[in-house]
C-alpha cells in the first residue's frame, strides 16, 4: 500500500489494523492445520452466531430444494436436477461445518503489543452446547426434505451412493479431530470450562446413540452407519501408535488424557447397549446393537486387557 508523501505511515497502518476492533469480519483468520473457531471459515461473521445463521440458511435451502424440479422442467434428462441437488447437499454440509467450528472453538482477536486483553477467547460454553445440540438434531438426524426429497425416485434407484451419509460421516470425523480434543483439554484449565472434554464427549456420544434410551431401541439405516463409524474411529484412536515425540509433530496424535476419558465413555456405552438388548430383544435393530457391543468389547479388551475383564467379572 502506498501513502501520500508526508503521511505518518506507522500511524495509518495502526489505524487500518485497529479496524478489526469494531468490524468483526476483518477478523477472518486461517490457522493452517486446524479451524480454531467460526472466523476461520468462509462465512460472514457479522453476527458471530453460526447457529442462528444456519437456521435461516436451512429455511432457504428447504424452499430451494422444493423448487428444483420446476427449475429443471425444460430439460430432456435429469442431469441438471442431480447437479443442483448435489450443490444443495454441499451447501448443507458447509453450513453444518460452520456450526461445528463453534465446538471447541475460540474467538480470535489479534492485538498489538500495547493492546490489553487476550488473543484467544473460548466461545461461551452455552454457545458450544447450543451448537452441539443443533448438529445432533439437524446433521445426524437429517431432515426428510433434504435426505429424501419428493423427486428422489427420479434420480436414485439404490442407497448407493449415499452422499448425505458421506457428509454426516465427515462431520463426525470433524467433531472427533485430535486438534479439537486438545483445545478442550486446554479449556479445562480456564474458569467456567472445568471438565469441558468429558462433558462434550458425554453429550456427543449420548446424542449419537440416543436410540438406546428410546421406547423401541430401533436405529434407522443411516444412524446405524454413523454409530458404527463412531466405533471405528474409537478403534483407530486406541490403536494409534506412539511414534511422535517432538511437540510440533504430535498435532494429529490423541493424548493419553483423551484416551482415558474415551475409555470411560466406551464402558458407559457398553452398559447402555447391554441394557437396550435386554429390553428390546426382538427389535429389528438387535443385530446392529450386537455388532456394536462386539466392537466395543473388542476395543476395551484390547486396550484395557485383564483389568477390564476383572472389572466386568466383579460387576
Amino acid at each position: 500500500m502506498e501513502f501520500p508523501e508526508g503521511t505518518n505511515e506507522e500511524a495509518q497502518l495502526e489505524r487500518i489494523v485497529r479496524l478489526q476492533d469494531s468490524i468483526p469480519w476483518y477478523r477472518f483468520n486461517k490457522s493452517g492445520h486446524e479451524v480454531i473457531g467460526p472466523a476461520g471459515l468462509h462465512e460472514v461473521v457479522e453476527t458471530n452466531d453460526p447457529v442462528k445463521g444456519t437456521r435461516l440458511a436451512l429455511k432457504n435451502l428447504k424452499r430451494a430444494i422444493a423448487l428444483l424440479p420446476k427449475a429443471c422442467i425444460d430439460q430432456n434428462n435429469n442431469v441438471r436436477l442431480e447437479r443442483l441437488y448435489d450443490k444443495s447437499l454441499q451447501l448443507w454440509y458447509d453450513q453444518m461445518r460452520y456450526v461445528t467450528s463453534v465446538i471447541g472453538g475460540y474467538d480470535i482477536h489479534y492485538k498489538s503489543l500495547d493492546q490489553p486483553g487476550k488473543i484467544y477467547t473460548p466461545v461461551s460454553w452455552t454457545a458450544q452446547q447450543e451448537a452441539l445440540d443443533f448438529l445432533l438434531a439437524n446433521a445426524f438426524d437429517v431432515p426428510k426434505w433434504l435426505a429424501e426429497p419428493a423427486f428422489g425416485p427420479r434420480i436414485n434407484y439404490s442407497t448407493f451412493p449415499d452422499k448425505v451419509l458421506a457428509f454426516q460421516q465427515k462431520l463426525l470425523m470433524e467433531l472427533l479431530r485430535p486438534q479439537r480434543m486438545k483445545r478442550f483439554e486446554f479449556m479445562e484449565t480456564l474458569e467456567g470450562y472445568e471438565e469441558a472434554l468429558n462433558n462434550y464427549l458425554t453429550e456427543l456420544q449420548s446424542g449419537l446413540f440416543r436410540e438406546l434410551t428410546g421406547d423401541t431401541g430401533h436405529s434407522e439405516r443411516r444412524k446405524q452407519e454413523i454409530q458404527m463409524t463412531y466405533l471405528d474411529k474409537m478403534k483407530s484412536i486406541f490403536e494409534q501408535k506412539r511414534l511422535n515425540i517432538a511437540p510440533e509433530s504430535k498435532v494429529r496424535d490423541y493424548t493419553d488424557y483423551t484416551k482415558g476419558v474415551l475409555t470411560n465413555h466406551l464402558k458407559t456405552l457398553e452398559k447402555d447397549i447391554e441394557n437396550n438388548l435386554k429390553k428390546h430383544e426382538t427389535s429389528p435393530s438387535s443385530g446392529h446393537w450386537n455388532l456394536c457391543l462386539k466392537k466395543v468389547k473388542e476395543i476395551l479388551d484390547r486396550n484395557c486387557g485383564s483389568f477390564y475383564k476383572v472389572t466386568k467379572r466383579n460387576h
